[in-house]
């Protein structure tokens, strides 16, 4: 991987030549239907590479002839994440486009890509928007301003190959967060770009509610454990563990979650040893600190805001809700599905229903995933016309030309 990459590196050109990674496994139905959007994007110098990870649902043999100028691996066994690694080692292009098997880009998002990176030297990776494919207003889930998802992500050949690519013990779930805590230790830029989409359809193959809550539990503690700065990494390990062991129950995948949890557990002195904390300016640029205080200073001036509400606990409500203490706004309380009233970071946990009540000026989706805190701003506009949506970070913010994240 090394020699290939910085070979592909140090011939980079007028035109940045784009290397498309795509993993598979018994998808054979989703593949074929995403490839032929794929290879339309593709430019001259531009490849597609599947690499499939052991299937047996034949979809080397159907597939292969079909699709004649797709790159084929074969590795016979399930690498799963890892065998993203394989495809960048064989590739020979400047910028590698991860997806999934059941994920298309849509129209001019390649162009959009081999743009940024040779707009600007600096940026080690570029973050997508990812909406869902059958329901394109709404996003998929995940996704901070500075973290990609692989469904769509971009990045420089040469930085990945710098920091090692993705982990090898994480199966999936988290890998995405890895990379990129490597990426930022490095000295690389993370963008996001809401400009550049792709769509997701999130494939019910492959998909076990207990094996994922297990992976995402394990591997999102290891990478706060090994990459979160020192002041900050149990005040995050906590909120996995929390907002996880909420996702079990919904899922019905307590089993799941509890061996997620040992898992960390036993591994958990190794990996504390092996710690790499981020620094605080680079772990806030990964949760967008920067953009999600600015823009909540100006909806507060805007809209004469003092008495706010958090919709939810998603993916960094505890650092949201600082922000908003931060810009002198009052925390009424976090609005959810519960029967008895909680406390949670120092915050009133109330029923839903109750922000009829509590005469609020604004709410706030309690995420700092763009994708999850757009969605529920339309939500909640929807819903509740007459108080204030107050939106920290979206997809809106980061898109080329509207405010930008760095």
């Amino acid at each position: 991987m090394r020699r290939r990459c910085e070979m592909a590196a140090s011939r980079f050109g007028a035109r940045t030549r784009l290397s498309v990674v795509i993993p598979t496994r018994n998808r054979r139905e989703e593949l074929a239907r995403s490839l032929p959007a794929v290879l339309r994007e593709l430019r001259e110098g531009d490849e597609a590479i599947v690499v499939d990870n052991g299937s047996s649902d034949g979809t080397l043999a159907a597939l292969r002839p079909r699709f004649g100028d797709v790159r084929w691996i074969e590795l016979g066994k399930n690498l799963s994440c890892a065998s993203r690694n394989v495809g960048a080692g064989a590739a020979r292009g400047d910028v590698l486009v991860m997806m999934d098997d059941d994920s298309v880009p849509e129209p001019g998002a390649f162009d959009a890509i081999r743009s940024v990176f040779e707009e600007d030297d600096g940026v080690g990776a570029v973050a997508c928007r990812i909406r869902l494919m059958n329901s394109p207003g709404r996003h998929d889930a995940g996704g901070l301003a500075g973290v990609v998802v692989n469904c769509g992500a971009a990045i420089r050949c040469e930085a990945f190959v710098s920091v090692g690519g993705y982990p090898i013990g994480f199966d999936y779930y988290a890998e995405e967060y890895d990379l990129c805590c490597k990426l930022w230790l490095a000295g690389w830029r993370i963008v996001p770009r809401g400009e550049i989409s792709f769509l997701h359809a999130r494939s019910l193959v492959n998909r076990d509610a207990n094996r994922m809550v297990a992976r995402l539990v394990r591997n999102n503690l290891e990478v706060w454990g090994r990459y979160a700065p020192t002041a900050q990494r149990e005040r995050l390990m906590i909120e996995t563990i929390d907002r996880y062991s909420g996702v079990a129950r919904k899922e019905d995948a307590l089993a799941g979650f509890g061996r997620g949890l040992a898992e960390w557990r036993a591994e958990a002195a190794v990996l504390t040893r092996r710690a790499r904390p981020l620094a605080n300016g680079q772990m806030d640029e990964l949760f967008g600190i920067s953009v999600a205080r600015a823009r909540l200073r100006r909806q507060r001036d805007r809209l004469a805001l003092r008495r706010v509400g958090v919709w939810g606990r998603g993916k960094g409500c505890p650092q949201l809700i600082d922000l908003l203490r931060e810009v002198h706004l009052d925390v009424v309380a976090i609005y959810e599905d519960v029967r008895v009233e909680e406390r949670w970071q120092g915050c009133s946990v109330r029923p839903r229903e109750a922000v009829r009540d509590d005469r609020l000026d604004g709410l706030v989706p309690g995420t700092l995933s763009l994708g999850a805190a757009e969605d529920l701003s339309a939500e909640l506009r929807g819903a509740y016309p007459d108080v204030a949506t107050v939106t920290a970070i979206d997809w809106s913010a980061v898109t080329h030309g509207s405010v930008r994240t760095y």
